[in-house]
């Protein structure tokens, strides 16, 4: 009998055409995936850190050779423009080869004890199921693979159908380097794939990046399946159900506060970086911009000015900064973003529009009075939600405790920057921002592996973490 396999077209996000159209996934064979990394955990877990740094020293350097066909892969199947695309290759081949800082935090310890020794002893988890979105198809997987690989763990990823090439080549390279490496790539709708991984009794952890909303109905998930596991003898209740390490990382609607001592210029130039980078479509990207009505003026004016100068168009044109979004589904709540912003009150600064498959760069002033002491309902939209396109938002405060009061006023608490020139007033705000990263006077696009990463509140359970220390068990030991 011939078994007849669905086909996943990918498309070219700026052109549309058809790019690849590759085999989907059955739950079976999904199965089957999980199954074989699960057999072949022990190939990296029996690796020392030595062995598994070289490897990754290896692969960094070969997707450095490779980086042209991998940043055509992402302008066309992503539709990031081949500026950011370099930006982000960077990062990943750098910090392959100064993965020995993650693998530092991992190895065996000896700890201080009121009577003999102890020792913590770092144990991978086993295999990490890793969900990862449409917009950084290539950093997010990376991530998740790179921490799993070196903590002793194999690994199951579920790209984004929207974007699955680079997943599977960078899956390629892997195999290319050390074809024992386990590693799997799962072509499968999210829903199917959390459903598994969730009742799966050979995954181990879950990673999760993605919306708010997916994190917390893969949790509703995870309930319903202990809940599925649930038996009763003589009165006593049982639950049989595996426990699992989830680690959820989800949406920002991040705040960029400017005080009034900065160099105005910079700063802006900073802002719209981080505000416009990759169609403003990530997660730790500014969406709210809160500076102080001192600067305000001419702060604008400069914004303007350099938001002017960001070209719009074909991804794979060297000048390009800003691509085409993702999906049809983002342009149409970004859009709504915008008219239900003026409809409330907010005033179009940058006159931005919605140019399928673009949405051109807008930026809406609302006066605090909108914000401040407003229930949630009666607050724009486009500022208590994350605009996941490049229409942002700004507002200008009068003191410090009010730009504080504007950031936290949100939901989500991912990651936010201070601007001054003032560090004593830059760290006292730093301490008060609900969120779980403060980055200041920093370029708001910078990550390198010694920064921690996570969220509070709607963005992630705990707060910033090295991912290794997630996807390790720690064990301690005691001698006398």
């Amino acid at each position: 009998m011939t078994i007849e396999r669905k086909m996943l077209k990918v498309t070219d996000k700026y052109t549309g055409e058809i790019i690849a159209e590759i085999n989907m996934d059955s739950i079976e064979d999904f199965r089957r995936k999980i199954k074989k990394a699960r057999d072949e955990q022990e190939n990296i877990s029996n690796k020392s850190f030595e062995e598994r740094i070289d490897f990754f020293r290896t692969l960094g350097k070969l997707i450095r050779r490779k980086s042209r066909e991998v940043l055509e892969i992402l302008a066309r199947e992503g539709g990031i423009p081949l500026k950011y695309g370099r930006i982000v290759l960077r990062t990943i081949t750098q910090a392959m080869l100064v993965i020995d800082y993650y693998a530092d935090m991992i190895r065996e310890k000896d700890v201080e004890s009121f009577k003999g020794r102890g020792k913590i002893i770092y144990e991978p988890v086993g295999v990490v199921g890793g969900i990862t979105p449409r917009n950084a198809p290539l950093f997010l997987p990376s991530y998740i693979m790179g921490t799993s690989l070196i903590s002793g763990n194999s690994v199951v990823l579920k790209p984004s159908t929207k974007t699955p090439l680079v997943a599977l080549k960078l899956r390629e390279f892997v195999k290319e380097v050390d074809d024992s490496i386990p590693i799997e790539v799962g072509i499968l709708s999210g829903i199917e794939a959390a459903r598994e991984f969730v009742s799966n009794p050979l995954i181990d952890a879950i990673v999760l990046y993605g919306s708010t909303t997916t994190g917390k109905d893969l949790l509703i998930q995870f309930g319903k399946y202990l809940d599925s596991t649930k038996t009763s003898f003589y009165g006593a209740v049982f639950i049989s159900g595996k426990l699992k390490k989830i680690v959820l990382e989800m949406a920002g609607n991040d705040a960029g506060i400017v005080m009034s001592d900065v160099d105005v210029e910079d700063v802006a130039k900073k802002i719209v970086r981080g505000a416009f980078t990759n169609a403003g479509q990530q997660c730790i990207s500014f969406k709210r911009i809160i500076v102080h009505e001192d600067i305000s003026d001419q702060f604008i004016e400069v914004l303007k000015d350099e938001v002017s100068k960001l070209v719009v168009g074909n991804p794979l044109n060297e000048n390009t900064d800003i691509g085409p979004i993702g999906s049809e589904t983002a342009l149409n709540i970004i859009d709504f973003m915008v008219k239900d912003a003026e409809k409330r009150g907010g005033e179009k600064i940058i006159e931005g529009k919605r140019e399928d498959p673009f949405f051109t760069p807008t930026l809406i002033k609302f006066d605090k009075s909108l914000i401040l002491g407003k229930s949630e309902e009666k607050r724009p939209f486009l500022w208590r939600e994350e605009a996941f396109g490049p229409v942002r938002s700004i507002v200008e405060f009068s003191t410090m405790e009010e730009a504080i009061k504007l950031a936290n006023d949100c939901k989500y608490g991912l990651r936010a920057g201070v601007y001054s020139g003032d560090m004593d007033v830059a760290m006292k705000m730093a301490r008060q921002l609900e969120v779980s990263s403060v980055i200041i006077n920093e370029d708001p696009q910078y990550f390198d592996v010694s920064m921690m990463f996570g969220g509070v509140k709607d963005s992630g359970i705990g707060g910033a973490e090295y991912m290794v220390l997630h996807l390790t068990n720690k064990k301690y030991v005691h001698i006398a």
